[in-house]
């Protein structure tokens, strides 16, 4: 409730405010701008003027007004907000709040969120899934695979080691456009005391910078040897 003056006359006032969009939340390419369109309503029974703010959003974003009135009670007004959705998204989807305050008193406030997605389906695949080699103690062996990015749009897909013992070093991610494939060199050290026949496994794991649940691995053993053998021709009397 609010005391207003009216004429002459002082009234007591009962401000409300009322938003309202249809989609639910859209869907688009990268590079692509999504519109909403806002109707915001004075649900009070005074006339109001209100004002608008956005907040949350990581993606580029305007609102076509700062403010909608004044409306008399039971009027609306509409308003469109602007969502871009960046080239090369760092996420599939992002969202935004749209806040209307009354001027009557700043106390009656109502806000609408929506999320604006990507039209991206990430995809990824690692060969082969099992593979060996086998190197000199105090070498290092190089296990080559091939990632391939099986999704809609360019990723950038991190890479993990685990349960290995030797020392394994691999590239922390690789970006690939959509349907390209590339190389992905392991590279383990072998002991330098390290028997001959010891051996040591470890698991690569690679998920989509879009989605931790789109996943591939391989597992990748190393033997060690450590004796050299020469082979001498045989001569024949």
């Amino acid at each position: 409730m609010y005391a207003a003056t009216t004429g002459t006359t002082n009234a007591l006032v009962h401000p409300a405010v009322q938003v309202g969009e249809a989609s639910g939340g859209k869907t688009a390419l990268p590079g692509g701008v999504v519109t909403y369109t806002v109707v915001i309503t004075n649900s009070g029974d005074y006339t109001d003027t209100f004002d608008l703010a956005l907040s949350g959003a990581s993606w580029p974003i305007q609102v076509s007004a700062t403010s909608v009135g004044p409306l008399k009670a039971g009027a609306s007004a509409s308003v469109v907000v602007s969502v871009t959705i960046p080239t090369q998204p760092a996420a599939l989807g992002d969202d935004f709040v749209l806040s209307a305050v009354s001027r009557l008193d700043a106390r009656v406030k109502i806000s609408l969120k929506r999320t604006t997605t990507a039209d991206i389906t990430p995809g990824v695949a690692l060969a082969p899934v099992v593979a060996g080699a086998t190197g000199y103690a105090g070498k290092a062996v190089t296990h080559t695979l091939t990632l391939t990015n099986t999704g809609t749009w360019t990723d950038t897909f991190g890479i993990t080691l685990s349960g290995n013992v030797w020392q394994a070093d691999v590239p922390l991610t690789l970006t690939l456009a959509a349907g390209a494939a590339a190389p992905l060199r392991v590279v383990v050290h072998i002991p330098a005391n390290a028997a001959d026949g010891a051996g040591d496994m470890l698991s690569v794991q690679v998920h989509s910078g879009y989605s931790s649940m789109v996943t591939a691995s391989s597992q990748l053993t190393t033997t060690a040897r450590n004796v050299r053998r020469l082979y001498l021709p045989v001569i024949l009397r």
